[in-house]
């Protein structure tokens, strides 16, 4: 299972982005890296994410209105890592899909759409119950099975998506350790299939 490789998340969405799926613009910037916020915006956009390289949980992510305010957002994840990802802001529906390899067979679990009054799905919404989610949602699975193929995935994992208003879809992260918690989301989609959390593991 290439587990490392989606822990980077810069890295993974380029990889994927090789095999045609559309993915956010982006740049990686190192601690040692001079800053240049013009061309930063000139490649992302406005507005964008900022978050570190590698945590999970949307720890650390910043979404930055204004070009004054980017290098304030990259300081901030720099006092607790030495990478940094900024990434365009794609404006549309969020959604997620799970999936993970049974005795018998590779089972992907219903999409689910996320709604929630926050700015973006963070971290308060997801832990703090700051969130609602429909099930099912209106994408192919079968895209789901590709990527967890191409990544030669084997565990339980969840894919995040994005899809426009013109219905292009966006891929925007994978997640290999996805949270087991009553408040995550995989466990809350088994259930709806009727997969108790002890029968998925």
């Amino acid at each position: 299972m290439i587990t490392a490789l989606t822990f980077e998340k810069f890295h993974c969405n380029q990889f994927l982005k090789n095999f045609g799926f559309n993915v956010a613009e982006a740049v990686l910037i190192k601690k040692a890296d001079t800053i240049n916020s013009s061309s930063i915006v000139e490649q992302v956009g406005l507005p964008c994410f900022v978050k570190p390289k590698a945590d999970g949980s949307s720890f650390g992510i910043t979404k930055v209105p204004a070009k004054k305010n980017l290098k304030n957002a990259i300081d901030h994840v720099f006092s607790h890592g030495t990478q940094v990802v900024i990434e365009e802001f794609i404006d549309g529906r969020e959604l997620t899909n799970g999936v993970f390899t049974s005795k018998e067979d590779i089972k992907v679990l219903p999409v689910t759409e996320i709604v929630t009054d926050n700015e973006f799905f963070d971290n308060a919404t997801k832990y703090n119950g700051e969130s609602i989610e429909f099930k099912p949602a209106d994408i192919d699975s079968a895209l789901t099975l590709k990527i967890y193929a191409i990544l030669n995935l084997k565990g339980i994992a969840r894919i995040d998506y994005i899809v426009t208003a013109k219905e292009t879809l966006y891929i925007i992260k994978i997640n290999t350790v996805p949270g087991q918690s009553a408040e995550s989301i995989i466990p809350q989609m088994a259930e709806v299939e009727g997969i108790g959390l002890e029968e998925l593991v």
